[in-house]
Parts: C-alpha cells; sequence; structure tokens
C-alpha cells in the first residue's frame, strides 16, 4: 500500500470514528427526560417514547433516564465501534417501599391483591418487600375470628395493623343488634325487613344459627301469610262466580271459577262449582 493510499484509509478512519454513532433511546412511559455522562439531551415523544441523539463518540456511556413518579433508569450502555446506529430500550420501574402488617394474635394469612403474601408470625408481624407505589387490595384472616380486607395507597413505606379481637367484638356487637332488629320486625309482621336484618347477620356469619333459624321463621311466616292471601282472594273470586251462578251468567261465572283455580289449581270448591256451572249451562242451554 502507497503513502497515498495510506493517508487516505486513515483519513476514512478518523471521519468513521469522529461521526459517532446514533443513539435512539425508546422509553417506557413516554416523554421521559433521557441525560447522557450527565447531560441532559432531551425528552422522549409524549406519546410513542422514542428521542434520537445522533452522533455521540464510540465507547462506553452512562444513560440516564428520569420520569416523574417512577425509578430512576441508569445504565452503562457502549455504542460499538463498528456500528453506525444502536437502539436502546428503557422502561422505567415504578418506586416500591416495604410495607408492614401487624396482627393480634398473630398467625393471620394474608393476601395482597388476589394472592397469597404469607402469614403473620407469632408476633404478629409480616412485611411485604418491593410494594409498588398506588393502591393495593389485602386481605388477612384467622381461624375463629371475622375476615378483614381493605385497599391500602401506598406512597412510602408504611405499617398498618389489624386487630381481630377488636374485629370479633365488633362484629358480635353488630349481629346481636340485627337480631335484635329481626325479632322486632317479625313481631311487627315486617317480614321482609326481618329478613333484610337476617342477611345482614349471615354476610358477616353465613352459620350463624340464630340467623338461620329466624329466617326459617320468617319463610314459614311469608308461606302461611301467602296462603292466607291466596285463600281470601280464592274465597273472593268464587263468591262472585256464585253470584254470576244465580244471575245465569254461566260465562262469566266460569272465568271466576277459572281465576280462582289459578291461584289455587287444586281448590275443590272451585273445581266443583266450575263442574256445576258448566252442567247447568248446558242443560238450559247457556248465556
Amino acid at each position: 500500500m502507497g503513502v497515498g493510499a495510506g493517508i487516505v484509509l486513515l483519513v476514512v478512519l478518523g471521519a468513521w470514528f469522529s461521526r459517532g454513532v446514533d443513539l435512539l433511546v425508546v422509553t417506557d412511559p413516554p416523554g421521559s427526560e433521557v441525560a447522557v455522562d450527565g447531560q441532559t439531551v432531551g425528552t422522549s415523544d409524549p406519546q410513542f417514547g422514542g428521542i434520537a441523539i445522533p452522533h455521540i463518540r464510540r465507547g462506553a456511556h452512562r444513560v440516564e433516564i428520569a420520569h416523574d413518579g417512577f425509578q430512576v433508569w441508569s445504565q452503562q450502555v457502549s455504542t460499538g465501534w463498528f456500528r453506525l446506529s444502536r437502539q436502546l430500550n428503557a422502561k422505567l420501574e415504578l418506586p416500591a417501599f416495604d410495607i408492614t402488617f401487624s396482627t393480634n394474635p398473630g398467625g393471620a394469612s394474608f393476601q395482597l391483591d388476589g394472592k397469597d403474601a404469607g402469614t403473620s408470625d407469632s408476633s404478629g408481624n409480616i412485611t411485604f418487600r418491593n410494594v409498588t407505589v398506588g393502591a393495593h387490595v389485602v386481605a388477612a384472616s384467622h381461624q375463629g375470628y371475622p375476615h378483614w380486607s381493605g385497599t391500602i395507597n401506598v406512597q412510602s413505606a408504611g405499617n398498618f395493623s389489624i386487630d381481630f379481637a377488636a374485629l370479633a367484638a365488633s362484629q358480635a356487637q353488630a349481629i346481636a343488634g340485627h337480631l335484635q332488629n329481626a325479632q322486632q320486625f317479625i313481631q311487627q309482621q315486617q317480614f321482609q325487613s326481618a329478613m333484610g336484618e337476617c342477611q345482614a347477620v349471615l354476610d358477616m356469619d353465613p352459620a350463624n344459627q340464630d340467623a338461620l333459624n329466624l329466617k326459617n321463621q320468617i319463610q314459614q311466616e311469608l308461606s302461611a301469610q301467602a296462603a292466607a292471601e291466596t285463600a281470601q282472594q280464592v274465597d273472593a273470586e268464587l263468591s262472585r262466580a256464585q253470584a254470576l251462578y244465580q244471575q245465569q251468567q254461566f260465562q262469566a261465572a266460569i272465568e271466576q271459577c277459572d281465576e280462582a283455580l289459578k291461584a289455587d289449581p287444586s281448590n275443590q270448591r272451585a273445581k266443583t262449582l266450575r263442574a256445576q256451572i258448566q252442567q247447568t249451562a248446558s242443560i238450559l242451554g247457556g248465556h
């Protein structure tokens, strides 16, 4: 290779090296601030998350990406010696904190956002590691105590407590109140209201025998009430049918018997009167 060719090659290599690398950074979330080697170079597109950084010198660089509400993303990036361009994808993580629950008594089982999260120790403590900021649903249960659930809004490390003994006492008081209300409603024959009070108890304690017994009593009262109302309705319709029969309005009388039978299909009086009306109508030619 001649001296001239060597000089040309050196010039080309120098131009290649000095041109640098075009770096395309794609951020999630979009609209993130991007810095290279401690210098802010711009903000990624607010919709698509991309930002082009042209002609970065070849070698290693520290890329940092920041966005409000997210942890700073930082990584050492090598542009490479033989590339013209490189794409870098960066997903920022939400901040995360440790959340501690204390239970009385210990040994409570926990779920975090619908997933099993462990059991509080004998001292009643359990810590959830790296819980991201935002709302999370926590549920806790302990044999022999009411179930507890709630939503916590995590913005920093925090401590929460659940007193199952206090929950049990509060629930027992509420149950006693609902049962007392149910008894009063039964005495006033306000059976639907009484049923609502029983259901409120069963929502808290599905196996509560007092509520189950009262509910069964109410259902029997409602059945008896419905039967009495049906019997009263049937009596009224049969009385009208009898009057129409005596007026020889046979078709109207039969229709009244049919109404009675709709209310009580097994009513023998209605069946007998209807047959009698049909027989008379057939003999007299009907009206």
